[in-house]
């Protein structure tokens, strides 16, 4: 991993952590297949796209083949990994809980914690840290077998089978075992066992998703997750956009819902492009009245991605119109939130990728 970009950075002055952090963040991203995460989403083809070659592919063995080789790679980085990770720690602090509840069980731990984020969402800084807590803590990791994770998650319930954080996140690891059978190609490569696992896990995510909201319905993940099923089940809108309604009436600023409500809007999905421009243009309203740039990430997120998908491979203009965006985007952060160490690690990087060194 190299390091040496970041070290460019003449930011010293604003305080070592913010360095930390950019240069933990700005690894993880390059080496962020090979630690941790292995995802097994697609966001890119609806259950009906086909392709020329309709050969079958066996999703769990090409998982468990890119799990060996991120291991493999981690064992020979080692050093540099455990480097990442320590420093990860210091904005990530939901890693704990994932060790502490994966490695032993400690559900008593993932108790006590998470309730720490889930009171703060009323900021919208700290509602995104929380859903990208429980996002990372359903990932389905190169460390652990996936079979077992879901074990754990199932004692973790029969444990403690009024807690809602429980039930949730069983909820988001079927969510992701989901797609761990059917793969991230077109519907044409998948198996018949393939098919039926994902089926079947969807439906069980939904059952645990549920019953989460049941048991605390102020808790904006349990809907947010249910969106993802909804929309990768073929659900209706009106069930669509009535999770969509349950997120935003706790969050108004929830980032992944408005990129999730995108994804469901796009033709691939069951929508069209018409649609999406519609939704994209509304966030400008959203954001004005919020008085809060947390939703510039949606917007820029979705509307460089339509113009990519519509018009093809984005110019080199367009390439360097993304990076000034971006740029704005965490900037607005840091004036918003001129005290957090992770908006300042934001705004590192981007400065960074835009080669501005000397800021």
């Amino acid at each position: 991993m190299n390091f040496g970009l970041i070290t460019s950075c003449r930011v010293i002055a604003r305080g070592s952590i913010y360095l930390f952090a950019a240069a933990v963040l700005w690894g993880w991203i390059g080496l962020s297949s090979s630690v941790a995460q292995i995802s097994n989403e697609t966001e890119e083809q609806s259950a009906g796209e086909k392709t020329e070659d309709s050969k079958k592919i066996d999703a769990p063995k090409a998982w468990r083949e890119r799990a060996a080789k991120s291991r493999a790679k981690i064992e020979a980085d080692k050093p540099e990994y455990d480097r990442i990770k320590v420093l990860y720690e210091i904005i990530s602090p939901y890693r704990e809980i994932r060790r502490r509840l994966f490695h032993e069980r400690d559900f008593s731990f993932a108790e006590a914690e998470l309730p720490k984020l889930l009171t703060k969402i009323s900021d919208p800084l700290a509602a995104f840290q929380y859903s990208d807590a429980i996002s990372g803590l359903g990932t389905l990791t190169v460390d652990k077998d996936p079979e077992d994770l879901r074990a754990i998650m199932k004692e973790w319930t029969e444990a403690m089978p009024d807690s809602h954080y429980a039930w949730l996140m069983r909820g988001v690891l079927a969510v992701r075992y989901a797609w761990y059978w059917r793969g991230n190609g077109f519907a044409s490569t998948v198996t018949d066992e393939g098919w039926a696992q994902f089926r079947s896990a969807m439906g069980e995510a939904k059952n645990y998703l549920t019953h989460a909201y049941e048991l605390a319905p102020t808790d904006p993940e349990s809907s947010y997750w249910l969106m993802e099923v909804c929309k990768a089940s073929s659900g209706s809108r009106s069930e669509f956009e009535s999770y969509f309604k349950r997120v935003t009436d706790l969050v108004p600023s929830h980032i992944s819902a408005h990129l999730e409500k995108y994804e469901y809007l796009r033709p691939a999905w069951s929508g069209s492009w018409p649609e999406c421009r519609a939704f994209v243009d509304s966030l400008d309203e959203k954001i004005a009245e919020q008085g809060r740039p947390i939703l510039l990430v949606a917007k820029y997120s979705t509307l460089i991605r339509m113009e990519d998908e519509i018009n093809g491979k984005p110019s080199e203009q367009v390439e360097r119109q993304r990076l000034r965006t971006w740029l704005d985007v965490r900037k607005a952060w840091l004036d918003h939130w001129p005290d957090d160490p992770t908006v300042h690690a934001y705004y590192l990087i981007q400065l960074t990728k835009s080669k501005r060194y000397d800021e």
